[in-house]
């Protein structure tokens, strides 16, 4: 399979086929920590904009 795919890349070796994936794959898991980072940031800033909602409700059932 990997020469198939070799051919079709114009690779010269399958090796180079398995290195190419392998720096697509960290490619792809850069990508992934970068949107997980992005995902914490909103999940921070929602459980921050919670808390002062709540912190206000509270405030003004007193």
């Amino acid at each position: 399979m990997a020469s198939f795919f070799e051919e079709l890349l114009g690779l010269f070796l399958p090796s180079n086929f398995v290195f190419y994936r392998i720096i697509l794959m960290f490619v792809k898991l850069l990508s992934m920590a970068c949107d997980m980072s992005k995902l914490t940031d909103k999940v921070e800033q929602l459980a921050q904009e919670f808390a002062i909602h709540e912190k206000e409700n509270e405030d003004k059932g007193m």
